[in-house]
Order: structure tokens, then C-alpha cells, then sequence
């Protein structure tokens, strides 16, 4: 099924549920180690004996109605909390617990993200991306200079820290996303330019606005080329708040 892109930032300025952000950045090999790292202090010992390890849940439908209520619940008790504080204070209720199976998982997932173990497979006029193979599947590894930013089950965001450029109060790099979405390319003025499944170009973010733009994009049907958006197309856009477009203002932007 495809999806119209009417928003040249549509595919990355949905809103994700918090939930699905910490899963995200869990699978994050950088936020793992920060989740390892960053002090936090739970104020609730109540919510901490109520804490159950996510693999002595009965489902998966389980298990993510458990982690939406635990990103719920750190949203109400501990609105100041940055998003590193968020994923620490799980990480440290999954190891107070003992939960093996779920931090093996971590582990497991955070080194997939490193871009070693990351596949294309073929999905009618599409690819999808995995942390592993099957049939038909190719590798599908990180570019040179490039490393990954976040995983989630309908798309791979990959970063070119060696691009940034910062500017007074604006930051510019090149991102790279791959989506398990088919997406049709329409232009402002109606024309489909056809589909794609990743897109590469330089964003710039301006720090304390919450603004950003694209300064130029290819847009990808494989290797394939469908769209180049050039800089004259630009358009400067607020952020929301829980977007791909917001972790990357929080990451590269910082506090400002």
C-alpha cells in the first residue's frame, strides 16, 4: 500500500508514541551505552516492586501495552526528565529485575545497529529493512562515515557525523532514512514522481526556533534515483514534538 507524500517532511514529522521512541533508542547502540552510563534516581519504590520483566508477559501485544504505560508513567512523574533519563531509569528497573532475556536483547539489538547485520529484502515494488536476511535478501551495510541513529519497526535512520556543520545557532548534516513504507513523491504541484522506499540529503536545523529544512534530498527507489529536491524547494518548517525530526533537533541542537 502506498502512502501520498503531500509534505516534503511528511515521512519523517509524523509523530511517534513515546513508547515507540525508547524501543528506538533501546535498539540504539550510542543510547544503550548513555543508558548504562546516566545516573537517575526513581522516586517511586511503589512503581519499582510493580515492575515486571517484559519476557514474563504473556504477548507482544503485552509487552507493549507495558512499556507505553512505563513512557506514560515517566511523563507524568518526572516531566523534566530528558529522554536519556527516561531510557536509563528502564534500563536500570530491566537490570534491578534481573530481566536477562529482555537486556540480552538490548545488547544483541544495540551491536545490529552498528550496521553490521542490517538486510534489504524485496517487498513487491519495495525494499524492507531487517536486522537479518532471508530469501532474496542482501546486506544492506553502512556507508562510509556514516552511523546509525535509531532503528524502529518502519524505518532506519542513519546520520553522517563527519558532514556537520555548525553555524551560530544552526546545524546542518546529511540523513539517510530507509522506510518500510512505499511513499509516492507529489510535488507542490500535483506531479508524481514516482515511488520510494529512502531518501538522502543535508538537513539544517536552527537551534532555539525549533525549525528545520531540507536543503537538498534524492529521493531513492533502490538505487534508483526518482526525485532530486534541489535547495530552491526548501521550505523551513516547525518541529513536533515526539518526531524523527524532533530526536534529531534534541541530538544535534542539544539544549538550545
Amino acid at each position: 500500500m502506498k502512502s501520498r507524500q503531500n509534505s516534503t517532511l511528511e515521512f519523517c514529522t509524523r509523530v511517534f508514541s513515546r513508547a515507540v521512541f525508547v524501543l528506538a533508542m533501546l535498539w540504539n547502540s550510542a543510547a544503550h551505552a548513555q543508558a548504562i552510563s546516566t545516573p537517575v534516581q526513581s522516586e517511586n519504590s511503589q512503581f519499582d516492586g510493580q515492575f515486571r520483566c517484559p519476557e514474563s508477559l504473556a504477548d507482544d501485544a503485552a509487552r507493549d501495552r507495558e512499556i507505553a504505560g512505563y513512557v506514560d508513567w515517566a511523563a507524568k512523574q518526572h516531566p523534566n526528565w530528558t529522554s536519556k533519563e527516561v531510557i536509563a531509569n528502564r534500563y536500570r528497573l530491566l537490570t534491578l529485575h534481573h530481566c536477562t532475556a529482555t537486556l540480552n536483547t538490548i545488547s544483541r539489538n544495540a551491536s545490529l545497529a552498528g550496521g553490521k547485520d542490517r538486510f534489504a529484502c524485496p517487498a513487491g515494488d519495495i525494499r524492507m529493512f531487517f536486522p537479518s536476511g532471508g530469501p532474496g535478501c542482501k546486506p544492506l551495510p553502512l556507508e562510509k562515515g556514516w552511523e546509525n541513529f535509531m532503528a524502529d519497526p518502519s524505518m532506519i535512520v542513519d546520520v553522517n557525523p563527519n558532514s556537520i556543520v555548525r553555524d551560530k545557532n544552526t546545524v546542518k548534516l546529511w540523513v539517510r532514512f530507509y522506510m518500510n513504507v512505499a511513499t509516492a513523491y507529489v510535488s507542490a504541484d500535483g506531479i508524481d514522481y514516482g515511488t520510494y522506499d529512502s531518501t538522502k540529503g543535508v538537513w539544517k536545523f536552527f537551534c532555539g526556533n525549533r525549525q528545520q529544512t531540507i536543503v537538498q534530498a534524492d529521493y531513492l527507489l533502490g538505487d534508483r534515483p526518482i526525485y532530486h529536491r534541489p535547495s530552491n524547494e526548501a521550505i523551513v518548517e516547525e518541529i513536533k514534538p515526539g518526531t524523527i525530526s524532533d530526536f534529531l533537533y534534541q541530538k544535534y541542537c542539544g539544549s538550545r
